[in-house]
């Protein structure tokens, strides 16, 4: 295996890990998901591109309080170390000006030079072929008008991404990190979780989740249904964040608060005075409660004392 794919495997498992945090609703957990396995497969060639879109992404993901800033800076700083070593298009262009060749992004000071040398070389380039051209709104491509000013408004965005070479970037976390005792517990949380969710996608299903959250807490159920609406969260998330909060004695706004900003769950139960093996083996319980009360439903279908859907 080249050191490219092993590069692009690590980040992509990064990228998996992280993105494990979000809730199942959220559309940018799926998108960061097909980007990255995009950046790990060999068919894809254009790896450049792929960054970009990776980067923009997780940066929408941290101003929505999805990724807290550590994490980001971890990730957006070794993705940008990664894509300044790939080749792209744009560095065919770039050439002429002698920009070095491992380097996918100008220095500060090349930029103003190298931009307006680009511009030149591309209006000569289109002058020619846009003579007989149709106007730009009968043509599949932006006109060079249109494509010059989206180059000249990427420059700021793109200037974020800027690493000095003499900056230390900071790696990503080891294969031994990723494949320890907590993150193998959170990995199994997960996906409790997700059983619990989809446990509650029919109406009786929801119902029977509901009946055994309320069951295994000793609350109401119908106080569940009601909060985890108000939440708007999978019954998943809702029902493990539930347990952290009754488990520790913790205001549930509390667990809440620190789930929503990114913690990952072993901080979440440790912060509140629990453990992640007990959330764990609850969970399981959960899920066998769940398909008692479910078995149960079938043979008394009497409406509840409150609306599921």
């Amino acid at each position: 295996m080249s050191n490219i794919s092993q590069k692009t495997e690590k980040i992509a498992s990064a990228l998996y890990l992280l993105t494990s945090f979000f809730s199942d609703q959220e559309p940018l957990k799926w998108e960061i998901r097909v980007m990255s396995l995009d950046l790990a497969s060999e068919r894809v060639k254009d790896k450049f591109n792929i960054i970009r879109e990776i980067l923009s992404l997780l940066s929408i993901a941290r101003m929505a309080g999805l990724v807290s800033e550590s994490n980001y800076e971890i990730i957006a700083q070794e993705l940008s170390k990664f894509g300044q070593s790939m080749e792209s298009p744009l560095k065919l262009m770039f050439l002429e000006d002698r920009v070095p060749e491992e380097k996918a992004l100008p220095r500060p000071e090349q930029l103003d030079r190298i931009k307006d040398k680009f511009v030149e070389r591309m209006e000569k380039k289109e002058s020619g072929r846009e003579r007989g051209a149709p106007p730009e709104y009968l043509s599949t491509h932006p006109g060079y008008e249109t494509r010059t000013q989206q180059l000249r408004s990427w420059i700021p965005e793109a200037m974020k991404y800027y690493q000095p070479e003499e900056q230390r970037v900071e790696f990503l976390p080891s294969s031994d990190i990723l494949d320890s005792p907590v993150a193998k517990a959170e990995r199994e949380l997960l996906k409790r979780i997700r059983a619990i969710n989809q446990q509650a996608e029919d109406p009786r299903g929801e119902r029977a989740v509901v009946e055994a959250i309320g069951y295994s807490l000793r609350m109401q159920p119908s106080i569940a249904y009601q909060e985890r609406q108000q939440l708007k969260m999978g019954y998943g998330q809702y029902a493990a964040l539930r347990a952290l909060s009754s488990m520790g004695r913790s205001p549930l706004r509390r667990v809440v608060t620190d789930y929503e900003r990114g913690v990952s769950w072993s901080e979440v139960a440790q912060a509140n005075g629990t453990r992640l093996t007990e959330l764990l083996s609850w969970m399981g319980e959960l899920r066998r409660t769940a398909a008692v009360f479910y078995g149960q439903l079938r043979s008394t279908p009497q409406s509840p004392g409150y609306r599921t859907r």
